[in-house]
């Protein structure tokens, strides 16, 4: 059946010092792919990233045992908190992440969920770096887990950037079929991408 979601959210593209009080492009159509993929998420853990209002987790944890959205900015953290709340979401919940300090966890991690999340490539070392360190748990014993990073692509040398590091930082990409990916709202030029992430196997 369908899902309404509530949002409290910012029209401006950058409130309080964040661009992360409204929701983007990217998100609605992630939102879009994972609901129309959600035997990806059943039973699974998810992590989200730079997790804005909350919308995406929110879609998502109808999907998945739990989930868990993070971001930096406490105006944000709140936001978010809020969507859950008024959405009555019972198996999620509101974590800060500085992407600039992650490191390497044994935590119980399926999935990893982006939206929209590259847009500035000062950032987009430590984003990286971040997913990566998602990626690699010891209790990850079969390689399993996976990183689904949706992006608007509004600057072609910002992206090219963020797929630069991921070739440095070792993860393996797989580029998932743009059609298949729905947004009503993109403007001009702006196409939607959506990559998955993993660890590259280690050589024998």
């Amino acid at each position: 059946g369908s899902h309404y979601h509530a949002t409290k959210e910012t029209v401006a593209m950058c409130s309080k010092g964040t661009t992360g009080l409204r929701t983007w492009q990217a998100c609605l159509a992630l939102c879009q792919w994972a609901t129309d993929n959600n035997h990806i998420f059943k039973h699974k853990k998810v992590l989200e990233l730079g997790c804005g209002v909350g919308l995406l987790g929110c879609v998502i944890s109808h999907l998945c045992d739990e989930i868990t959205l993070t971001d930096y900015h406490n105006s944000v953290l709140k936001a978010a908190q809020h969507t859950l709340d008024v959405n009555s979401v019972s198996n999620g919940n509101v974590s800060v992440l500085d992407w600039s300090r992650s490191c390497v966890e044994d935590d119980n991690l399926d999935i990893v969920v982006a939206a929209d999340v590259v847009f500035d490539p000062t950032i987009v070392p430590d984003l990286v770096k971040t997913i990566k360190n998602k990626l690699s748990s010891s209790k990850d014993t079969d390689g399993s887990r996976v990183a689904y990073i949706c992006s608007t692509v509004r600057n072609k040398d910002t992206y090219s950037t963020f797929l630069n590091e991921i070739s440095e930082q070792g993860l393996t990409k797989t580029e998932i079929d743009s059609s298949k990916l729905k947004c009503i709202y993109l403007f001009g030029t702006d196409t939607i991408k959506l990559i998955k992430l993993q660890l590259k196997p280690p050589v024998d």
